[in-house]
């Protein structure tokens, strides 16, 4: 049952939901945050409390991949929820606090600049043995008014689109097919090189390989229907 069908008088439970800033190899966000995991909670009547978005503080710059998983995260959360967003940093004990603040203040004034002007809130995670900085992200989830639902989730129930027609879906999509272009140009590289001859090269060459071609089967199961397609068209019209 979707939110919009839902008595009113049923009480909606409170959710917090993690997400991760670092792209492990070809991990993302949306695998993450599986369809289930997000759609469920929404036809449950469950009540979102918070999101909170992890970067590690020891990255030397926002690009690419991290940058593109905000990106993602973005479109995934939507205007209504950005406000129930902790942007947390990690990792503090591995930079100098000269170093960590200076990252801090760049982050703050340009990367997450707009999401802190639409309301998410910015925080430190200084590490498991540092339960004060945890339990301050957490305590800033629950003192804050609840969402109805991510982007993700009303575009998923409310308007039955599919993962790929999301939002972040083709955001991921965009990502996908840019790794996929990084990945051909350091094949062409290898061969260069002389990877067929070199074995140490052609080991890299062939896990090279095995990346392109889950990156093409990332990107075919994000394809969206013909069908959708002709659908979503005649129904703009």
């Amino acid at each position: 049952m979707s939110a919009s069908s839902s008595p009113s008088s049923k009480p909606r439970r409170r959710r917090t939901w993690k997400g991760k800033g670092i792209l492990r190899n070809n991990d993302n966000i949306m695998k993450d945050a599986r369809a289930t995991d997000v759609v469920i909670p929404y036809s449950d009547n469950m009540k979102l409390a918070g999101v909170v978005y992890l970067h590690e503080i020891s990255q030397p710059r926002m690009m690419g991949a991290p940058r593109r998983n905000l990106e993602m995260f973005r479109e995934l959360c939507g205007k209504k929820a950005v406000g129930n967003v902790v942007l947390a940093t990690t990792k503090w004990e591995e930079v100098s606090v000269e170093l960590g603040e200076r990252r801090e203040r760049q982050l703050q004034e340009n990367y997450w600049k707009h999401m802190l002007e639409l309301g998410s809130q910015m925080l430190r995670f200084r590490g498991q043995h540092d339960t004060a900085s945890a339990w301050e992200i957490v305590n800033r989830i629950l003192n804050h008014a609840s969402v109805d639902a991510l982007q993700i989730q009303e575009e998923m129930v409310q308007h039955q689109r599919t993962l790929p027609e999301t939002g972040a879906g083709r955001a991921l999509r965009a990502t996908l097919k840019e790794l996929l272009v990084a990945q051909e140009k350091t094949a062409t590289k290898l061969k260069e090189r002389g990877a067929e001859d070199d074995a140490r090269l052609r080991q890299t060459f062939e896990e090279n390989t095995r990346t392109i071609q889950s990156i093409v089967e990332q990107i075919q199961g994000l394809k969206i229907p013909l069908t959708r397609r002709v659908v979503a068209f005649i129904t703009c019209q």
